[in-house]
C-alpha cells in the first residue's frame, strides 16, 4: 500500500487536489480521517495531543492495510505537520521528527510506503488565495489564517523542511494531478 501525503501551507491547494483526486475515483484520506478526543485541561495542539494524532494516523493506516493492500491512497497532510503545529520546544520537535521518521521506516518494512509531496506556491499568489478563501470560509480566522505573518512563518517552515517531492502549484498551466502522475511513476518503479 502506498500513501502519498500532500503537505504545504494553508492555501497551497491540498484540499482542492484531494477533492480532484476523489472525483477521479482515487482513494483519499482527508485531514480529518482520524477521530480526535478533546480535553478541557490540555490544548488541542499540545505536544501530547499531536502525539495522539500521530499515533491515530498510523493506526488508521494499519486498519486500512488489509482492504487496500497494493493500492495507492492520498492523504491530506502527513504526521510531519504535527511537528510544526505542536506547541512544543525545538528540542521536542526534533524528538517528534525522529519518532515519525522511525515510524515511517517501520511502516515501510510491513508494506506501507509513505511518500510526502509538498505543494509550493509563490508567496504573493498564496496570500491572494488565502484572502479569497477567507471570504467564503471566515471561520478560518480562528486558526490565524488572516495573518500574513502567520502565513509567511508557516510557509517558511514548509519550504525549509525536507520532503520526498516538492511540486510548484503556483500556475494552473500544468494541473497538479498531472504532476502527481510523475511522482507516481518515480515511486512505483
Amino acid at each position: 500500500m502506498k500513501i502519498i501525503c500532500l503537505e504545504g501551507c494553508h492555501g497551497v491547494g491540498k484540499t482542492t487536489l484531494i477533492n480532484d483526486l476523489q472525483l477521479a475515483g482515487e482513494i483519499v484520506l482527508d485531514e480529518m480521517f482520524v477521530d480526535m478526543p478533546s480535553f478541557s485541561i490540555i490544548a488541542p495542539q499540545s505536544l501530547t495531543m499531536e502525539t495522539i494524532w500521530i499515533a491515530k494516523w498510523f493506526n488508521r493506516l494499519l486498519q486500512l492495510y488489509n482492504t487496500h493492500k497494493g493500492k495507492i491512497l492520498y492523504a491530506d497532510r502527513s504526521p510531519y505537520s504535527a511537528i510544526y503545529y505542536s506547541k512544543s520546544t525545538p528540542e521536542e520537535q526534533q524528538i517528534l521528527k525522529q519518532l515519525i521518521e522511525t515510524q515511517i521506516l517501520e511502516m515501510n518494512k510491513v508494506g506501507i510506503q509513505i511518500t510526502t509531496v509538498c505543494l509550493d506556491v509563490q508567496p504573493e499568489l498564496l496570500w491572494k488565495r488565502i484572502l479569497t478563501r477567507l471570504e467564503f470560509e471566515p471561520m478560518r480566522k480562528q486558526y490565524n489564517e488572516d495573518s500574513r505573518a502567520w502565513m509567511d512563518k508557516t510557509n517558511n517552515w514548509y519550504q525549509t523542511f525536507t520532503w520526498d517531492f516538492i511540486l510548484d502549484n503556483s500556475e494552473a498551466v500544468v494541473p497538479p494531478r498531472k504532476i502527481l502522475e510523475k511522482v507516481l511513476q518515480t515511486i512505483c518503479k
